[in-house]
C-alpha cells in the first residue's frame, strides 16, 4: 500500500515557519477548519494567521475536495507525511492508495516515492519570525488580485453555438475526453459527470461520442479478489444514466478498457497463484492464455454489455499502460506464453471481448487502440499487419497518428507521443491505415487537436495551419472518424470545430475564420501563421514534454541551490533543468536555441494582435496565445537562471529572476481572467492562486539572499 517513503533531503520552503507555507498553498483549497485539525490548532488561530500572513481574501471553495483533490496531493506531497496528506484529502488510507494506483497513474506522476517527513504542527512565532510575516503579508497584499476566476467554474466562457457547425450525425466518428471529467473511479458517484451545457458545446462542434475509463473489476463480478467489485451495481447504473444523457445531444459513451488488470504480491491467492503470468512495477499479470483468465473477460464484458446494451462502443489499449497481458508491458517470463509472440497472444484479448459483445446481442462497437503495437515495444510493420489479420473482423483499428516516424522540418523524427509541433500521420500510422482499410475493415485516427503535453495548460493552442495541414493529411487517406483528445484536449473549442470541418467537401478556412473571429479573421491568420511556424521549433522529446516546466511555467518554485530532486511525469519539474532538455538537443546551449526560435515567431504573431479588441473568441484566442508565450518563455528563463546559478554567476542569475517575476505576474493575471488556465482533467490544474503567491516569497526570498552575495554580506 503506498508509495515508498524515502529519507531525502527535505526542499526548503521560504516563510519564517514550515505550518506557514503548509498555510499558503492550502488556504481557500482546504478549510480552515480542517488545516487547523491538521496543524493541532484551533480554527480562530488558522484565520488569524491567515490574515497575518496576507491570504485571508481567498476564498475556501468546497469544490477543491472533489474536483481539485490533486492539486491538494501535489501541494503537500514533499511538506508533510502520509497521516497529514490523508487528514488534508479527508481520505482513507485505501481511498488514497487507490487514488495512487488509479487517477491515470498519479503515483508514477509523483515520482513513484513519498518523501519521509516530520509531522508539521502549529507553534507560535517569535518577534523576528513576526517581523518578517509582516514584510511578507505586505509584498503578497501588494501582488494579490482580488478577482481571480472561481475555479472549476469552465463553461462560462465564449460559446459554440453550432450555427455554422456541421451536425453530429452521421457515420464520421470525433470522440473526445470530458474536459472537466473526474478520471478516478468516476461512475460511483454519478452526479454532474458531464453538464448539459458542455454537451451541447460538444455538439456544436461536431463531437458525437465521448470516453470515459472503466476498470473491468468494478464494473462486473470479479472472482480473483474477493470485495473489488464492490459497488459495480451502482456504476452500472450511472453509466446508464450518462448515456442517456448523452443520447438526448446525439452524442454516444465509449467506455475505455486496459484489460485484465493485474494484481499486487497482497492480492495472491491459491486462485491467483495458479493463473499469474509475468511481474513488473509490483504487479503480476493474469495470463490471457489460461482458461479462468479468458472466462473471466469473456464473461465480465458480456455481463456488462446485456446490463448496458446501449453502450455505444468499447476502446481497448492491449500494450502498455497498466499491466494487463503478460505481453503488455515487455519481458515475459509467464510459463504460460513466454514462448510466443505478441502478435499470437494480444489480439486475442480484443476477439475475447468482440466474441461476448456479440453473445450478448449487443451492438456495442469494439475499437482496438493500437498504442504500444510499435517498434518501441518490439513489434515490426509485419507483425502489426499479422495482428490485425487475427482479430475479428467487425474490431475497429485505431492507430495513433503521428506516433512513429514523421517528416518535420524537413527531417525524419521518432515521435513517441501525441503530438502537434510535429504533423502526422507518421509513416508507420499512414501504412495501418492503408493496410486496414485494404482489408475491408473501419479504420479511424488518435489524435490530438486542441493541445498535447507539449502544451496542455491552454484548451487549446492557437496554431489552425498545423491542425489543418494535419487533418487533410488523414482525409487524403480516407479515415472513418477521430478519437481527437486522450484525457486531455477535450474543451470545445474553435480549433475542434475546425478539424471537424477539414473534413467536410465545401471546407473554406477564410469563411470559417469570418465565422468565428468576424472583421479579426485576417488578423487571426496572420497570427497563426507566425505561431505555427513557431511551433515547429518545439523542442520535441518524450522527456521533454513529460519532465519539462513548460506546464508549470512561472509557477515553479525556484531554489537557491540545486535541490538534487528529479523531474517527474507531467507534475514537478524543480530545478531539474538536464532532465527538462529530454533528447531534443545534445546540449542546453542546442535546447535554449530550440526555444528562442519558437519565442521569437510567437513575439511576431502576438505584435500582430497587440492593443486589437474582438468578439469573445478573438479574446480567447489571444488569451492562449499569450499563455503559451509566457509559458515557453518561462522554460528558457529558467533553465538560464538554473545554469547561471550552479555556474556561480550569480549576478546572471539575479536578472533572471528579474525576468521570472514578471513572467508570474503575466502569468497571474491571465489565470484569474479565465478558470479554464492551467486545468487538465486527469491532473487538475497546473497552478492556482496560491501557487502564484508562493512564487512570489520564493522568488524574493532568493533574491535578498543573493543581493547579499553580490554585496558580500
Amino acid at each position: 500500500m503506498f508509495l515508498e517513503e524515502r529519507e531525502v533531503t527535505p526542499l526548503p520552503y521560504f516563510t519564517p515557519k514550515k505550518w506557514q507555507t503548509l498555510l499558503l498553498r492550502n488556504y481557500g483549497i482546504v478549510s480552515a477548519k480542517r488545516i487547523a485539525s491538521v496543524l493541532r490548532t484551533d480554527e480562530e488561530t488558522v484565520e488569524r494567521e491567515a490574515e497575518r500572513l496576507g491570504i485571508s481574501e481567498i476564498v475556501y471553495d468546497p469544490k477543491w475536495k472533489k474536483y481539485g483533490y490533486i492539486n491538494i496531493i501535489k501541494n503537500n506531497w514533499h511538506l508533510v507525511p502520509y497521516s497529514q496528506l490523508m487528514e488534508l484529502l479527508d481520505m482513507t488510507a485505501e481511498e488514497l492508495d487507490y487514488c495512487l494506483k488509479e487517477d491515470d497513474f498519479l503515483g508514477v506522476k509523483l515520482g513513484k516515492f513519498k518523501s519521509k517527513l516530520e509531522t508539521v504542527v502549529y507553534e507560535p512565532l517569535t518577534e523576528s519570525e513576526i517581523a518578517e510575516t509582516e514584510r511578507i503579508a505586505k509584498l503578497i497584499r501588494s501582488e494579490f488580485l482580488s478577482d481571480y476566476a472561481k475555479p472549476f467554474d469552465f463553461y462560462g466562457y465564449a460559446r459554440m453555438d453550432g450555427s455554422s457547425s456541421q451536425n453530429n450525425k452521421g457515420d464520421f466518428d470525433n470522440i473526445v475526453y470530458s474536459y472537466s471529467m473526474l478520471y478516478g473511479d468516476t461512475l460511483l458517484d454519478g452526479n454532474e459527470i458531464v453538464s448539459d451545457e458542455q454537451l451541447a458545446a460538444l455538439k456544436a462542434v461536431g463531437v458525437n461520442g465521448l470516453w470515459i475509463q472503466g476498470v473491468l473489476s468494478k464494473l462486473s463480478l470479479y472472482p480473483f479478489v474477493e470485495g473489488l467489485d464492490e459497488g459495480y451495481e451502482i456504476r452500472r447504473e450511472n453509466l446508464k444514466k450518462l448515456i442517456d444523457k448523452c443520447a438526448g445531444y446525439g452524442i454516444g459513451i465509449y467506455l475505455y478498457l486496459n484489460e485484465p488488470r493485474g494484481v499486487s504480491a497482497e492480492q495472491l491467492t491459491p486462485m491467483t497463484e495458479a493463473i499469474k503470468g509475468t511481474f513488473d512495477d509490483c504487479t503480476w499479470s493474469l495470463c490471457t492464455e489460461t482458461q479462468p483468465v479468458k472466462d473471466y473477460l469473456y464473461e465480465a464484458v458480456k455481463d456488462l454489455v446485456t446490463a448496458v446494451p446501449t453502450l455505444k462502443g468499447i476502446i481497448t489499449i492491449t500494450m502498455s499502460e497498466n499491466m494487463t497481458n503478460c505481453h503488455s508491458r515487455g519481458n515475459n517470463i509467464c510459463p504460460f506464453c513466454k514462448d510466443k509472440k505478441h502478435q499470437d497472444v494480444v489480439p486475442w484479448v480484443n476477439n475475447i471481448i468482440q466474441k461476448a459483445i456479440d453473445d450478448a446481442g449487443a451492438k456495442t462497437r469494439l475499437l482496438a487502440n493500437l498504442w504500444g503495437w510499435d517498434k518501441g515495444h518490439g513489434w515490426s510493420m509485419e507483425d502489426i499487419f499479422e495482428g490485425i489479420d487475427r482479430m475479428d473482423r467487425k474490431i475497429e483499428i485505431l492507430p495513433i497518428s503521428e506516433r512513429g516516424t514523421v517528416l518535420a522540418n524537413g527531417k525524419p523524427y521518432a515521435v513517441n507521443e501525441y503530438s502537434i509541433s510535429r504533423v502526422g500521420p507518421c509513416e508507420e500510422s499512414k501504412k495501418i491505415i492503408e493496410y486496414a482499410k485494404m482489408r475491408g475493415r473501419k479504420a479511424m485516427a488518435k489524435v490530438q487537436i486542441n493541445n498535447t503535453w507539449e502544451m496542455a495548460v491552454v484548451p487549446y493552442i492557437p496554431v489552425f495551419d498545423l491542425v489543418i495541414e494535419h487533418m487533410e493529411n488523414l482525409k487524403r487517406l480516407g479515415v472513418d472518424g477521430i478519437m481527437a483528445s486522450w484525457t486531455l484536449g477535450g474543451y470545445p473549442t474553435v480549433s475542434l470545430d475546425l478539424a471537424q470541418k477539414v473534413f467536410s467537401n465545401d471546407f473554406d478556412y477564410g469563411v470559417w475564420l469570418c465565422e468565428h473571429f468576424g472583421d479579426r479573421a485576417k488578423d487571426v491568420m496572420e497570427a497563426s501563421e507566425h505561431f505555427s511556424a513557431g511551433f515547429r521549433h518545439y523542442p520535441f522529446s518524450v522527456g521533454t514534454i513529460y519532465r519539462g516546466v513548460h506546464e508549470l511555467g512561472p509557477s515553479n518554485l525556484m531554489y537557491e541551490s540545486a535541490t538534487g530532486y528529479k523531474a517527474t511525469m507531467v507534475t514537478f519539474a524543480f530545478d531539474d533543468y538536464n532532465t527538462w532538455r529530454g533528447r531534443a538537443a545534445e546540449t542546453n546551449e542546442g535546447f535554449l536555441s530550440l526555444l528562442d526560435s519558437l519565442i521569437g515567431e510567437w513575439e511576431k504573431g502576438l505584435l500582430l494582435l497587440a492593443g486589437l479588441d474582438g468578439n469573445d473568441k478573438f479574446k480567447e484566442f489571444c488569451g492562449f496565445a499569450n499563455v503559451v508565450y509566457v509559458n515557453i518563455k518561462s522554460m528558457a528563463v529558467q533553465m538560464r537562471y538554473n545554469i547561471a546559478r550552479d555556474e556561480g554567476r550569480i549576478a546572471d542569475a539575479r536578472e533572471h529572476l528579474s525576468e521570472e517575476k514578471e513572467l508570474a505576474r503575466k502569468l497571474y493575471a491571465l489565470a484569474s481572467q479565465d478558470s479554464r488556465i492551467g486545468y487538465e482533467a486527469s491532473n487538475h490544474y497546473y497552478f492556482t492562486q496560491n501557487n502564484f503567491l508562493e512564487k512570489f516569497v520564493n522568488i524574493d526570498f532568493i533574491e535578498r539572499a543573493f543581493d547579499k552575495k553580490i554585496k558580500g554580506v
